[in-house]
């Protein structure tokens, strides 16, 4: 009868222990950043001269930034929403 009683103590014990690391193991990983987003340094976009931001929008991880130039032509940039450098520039021409 000691024994069954030290079996049922030390499962008791063993269960605590598992309901204990579960629930920081939950804590942690709702605390932590969203999908693995780490911050970044300020990122500078050089806008060329006369231009301005006409639109922004998220698509997926990226930013597109719409320019509107001052001789009347628009120009896409494409940011990385993961570390901020510019991935690419589409520049928007009207045919003649």
């Amino acid at each position: 009868m000691r024994g069954l009683k030290f079996l049922v103590v030390f499962l008791g014990v063993v269960i605590l222990g598992g309901l204990v690391v579960l629930g920081m193991t939950i804590a942690s990983r709702t605390s932590g950043p969203v999908d693995g987003a780490k911050p970044f340094e300020t990122v500078k976009v050089a806008l060329p001269k006369g231009a301005r931001v006409a639109e922004t929008r998220t698509e997926g991880d990226r930013l597109v930034l719409r320019l509107a130039l001052e001789g009347g032509g628009e120009r896409l940039l494409i940011l990385s929403l993961k570390d901020g450098r510019l991935l690419g520039t589409i520049e928007l021409a009207r045919e003649p």
